[in-house]
């Protein structure tokens, strides 16, 4: 009789176990999913997942990752077409979380970029390998169009910076050092740190209406 005790007093802590396992990282992932969209102005698709080994840590607040992957998120005015990041050793703080950004990687639509960018006058004509800005600008109270070649970087790991580095006006290049009078219409920075955990970006391409930003490991994904 001691031995049946025995064997069903196990066998329910292994079902507990494994509903443990099963349960408490679901819950604690719809927890995390509820954290990042409440700093969202809207979004098409999230996926939040966290985990831990074993599960039951995740009740004193510690991940081993969590991953966020979501496609036309907005964020301030600012859409992302798609966002992946993971973090590894994450721990609840603040409004947000602390952790290791291991893998990032965000899609800006060059249509959603100007989109923002409308507010400051800028138009950008993102190529592979080409970036141009045009805005208005008034010479002898007429209002024309300046085109100016340019790059965009990143600047202290969170900034989406434009630098002028030529003017087209009537199909002539001008030189870069004649810039200076018109750097205050074309330059902009973005921040792009707009969530409450941690972000660093170390690389920018820009491919066909696209504009591609990654960290880590996400550089490869």
């Amino acid at each position: 009789m001691g031995k049946k005790i025995f064997l069903l007093v196990v066998l329910f802590l292994v079902m507990i176990y494994i509903a443990g396992e099963v349960l408490i990282p679901d819950f604690a992932s719809q927890e995390a999913r509820k954290m990042v969209i409440n700093h969202l102005d809207d979004y098409e698709t999230l996926e939040v997942e966290t985990g831990s080994a074993p599960a039951i840590s995740l009740l004193w607040q510690r991940a081993d990752f969590l991953v966020i992957h979501g496609t036309r998120l907005k964020a301030d005015d600012l859409l992302i077409d798609k966002f992946f990041a993971r973090y590894e050793e994450v721990r609840p703080e603040g409004e947000g979380f602390s952790g290791n950004l291991e893998q990032l990687r965000m899609e800006i639509l060059a249509s959603d970029l100007n989109s923002f960018l409308s507010q400051y006058g800028v138009e950008l004509f993102i190529e592979p390998g080409s970036v141009r800005a045009r805005t208005p600008i008034q010479i002898l109270g007429r209002e024309i169009k300046l085109e100016v070649n340019g790059e965009l970087e990143i600047k202290g790991e969170q900034f989406l910076v434009f630098y002028p580095t030529g003017i087209i006006l009537d199909r002539v290049s001008i030189p870069g050092s004649l810039l200076e009078e018109f750097l205050p219409e074309v330059r902009f920075e973005i921040d792009l740190d707009r969530f409450p955990f941690p972000f660093r970006v170390e690389d920018v391409k820009v491919g066909d209406g696209i504009v591609l930003l990654t960290s880590g490991k996400g550089q490869d994904r």
